[in-house]
């Protein structure tokens, strides 16, 4: 399914789902990351019934719920290193430019307020 089909069909019933007072960004913001999951999640599920036997409503999931959160927290913990590594990286070459009286690029500025959560 395609972002713009997930799109309409929000717009469609934006009450039913509670998005009436979304801009038409965060609209857009939400298709994508709806079409992005439906994409992953197909394959995904098939590939772990093929894995695991198939059944999964037949199955106690409860420890496997775990173990996945645990992939998660592991997931998130290096993604959280990196990103504090780039915006170390970033701040040190803005300082550089700073300190030589250069202006910092546009694209830097926004990468640096991203990781440093000001977006």
């Amino acid at each position: 399914m395609t972002t713009l089909k997930i799109h309409e069909i929000l717009q469609k019933h934006k009450e039913t789902f509670g998005l009436e007072d979304l801009t038409p960004d965060h609209m857009t913001s939400v298709a994508v990351m709806v079409a992005g999951f439906l994409e992953g999640y197909a394959p995904k599920f098939a590939k772990g019934q093929k894995e695991h036997g198939g059944n999964i409503w037949k199955k106690n999931c409860v420890d496997e719920m775990i173990y996945e959160v645990l992939d998660q927290w592991s997931y998130a913990s290096v993604v959280k290193a990196q990103w504090e590594e780039m915006k170390n990286t970033l701040e040190k070459y803005e300082k550089h430019l700073l300190l030589n009286q250069k202006s910092i690029p546009a694209a830097v500025q926004s990468v640096l307020k991203i990781l440093r959560g000001e977006q």
